[in-house]
């Protein structure tokens, strides 16, 4: 059976503060964690975490949840795409804004720049993009899927789409809207600015989403300018 750790701290710890008790700052162990706040009627609300006023159980199930339909997606497209992470997202970003240049394709996908030219490196030795001198600009490189790289794309939005139909399958198709709802509305909150909505995007198929009802795209055009600080991989 498992057992907080917090429990078992050499005497300091204390257990939890029962119904009608609420943790204060600082009280060591448990109780320093997971407290119980009055909600709007007067009620104690418990097992509530104080950090994130979410109840730890449902912080549980979603980050369980979320990791296993994360991994099950980055299985399905790599196995597609033979590389997952940045080589399959790059993939299906080009297919839906084609003609971009290198620094537009490493912003969503949180590369650093030396990481984004061994990308395209890969890219174009496995014969999926081709590189094009801007017209306008000579500096500038235009990025464009082959036909391989359009097929290629194509199967890999086909193999997350699968992911999440058999996922998802055990819902009803109303329980499947509420989901869809609530992942709407967790989205647009998390869409700071258009930075944001390229990299929350670069893995969507394009055509089931226009942007007059995507929630990310809404977000981001709604101008609130949050700043955004993303974190860049090499």
């Amino acid at each position: 059976m498992r057992q907080d750790p917090d429990l078992h701290r050499g005497g300091d710890a204390q257990p939890a503060p029962g119904v009608g008790e609420v943790a204060e700052a600082g009280q060591p162990g448990f109780g320093a964690r997971r407290g119980r706040e009055v909600g709007p009627t007067g009620k104690y609300i418990p097992h509530t975490c104080i950090l994130t006023r979410v109840d730890p159980f449902v912080n549980n199930l979603v980050a369980t949840f979320s990791t296993e339909l994360a991994g099950s997606v980055t299985d399905a497209v790599g196995g597609v795409a033979g590389h997952s992470g940045a080589f399959a997202a790059a993939l299906t970003y080009l297919l839906g804004e084609p003609g971009i240049g290198l620094e537009e394709l490493r912003a969503p996908l949180l590369l650093s720049q030396p990481a984004s030219v061994r990308l395209l490196r890969q890219l174009t030795d496995a014969g999926l993009v081709t590189r094009t001198a801007d017209r306008e600009d000579g500096r500038r490189v235009q990025i464009h899927l082959t036909a391989k790289g359009r097929q290629q794309a194509r199967a890999v939005l086909a193999a997350r789409s699968e992911v999440i139909a058999t996922f998802l399958s055990v819902l009803t198709d109303a329980e499947q809207q509420q989901l869809a709802e609530i992942a709407a509305k967790v989205l647009a909150e998390a869409t700071r600015n258009r930075a944001d909505a390229e990299r929350l995007c670069r893995l969507c198929d394009l055509r089931a989403c226009p942007e007059s009802v995507c929630p990310v795209e809404l977000a981001a055009a709604s101008g609130r300018g949050l700043p955004s600080d993303p974190a860049v991989t090499d």
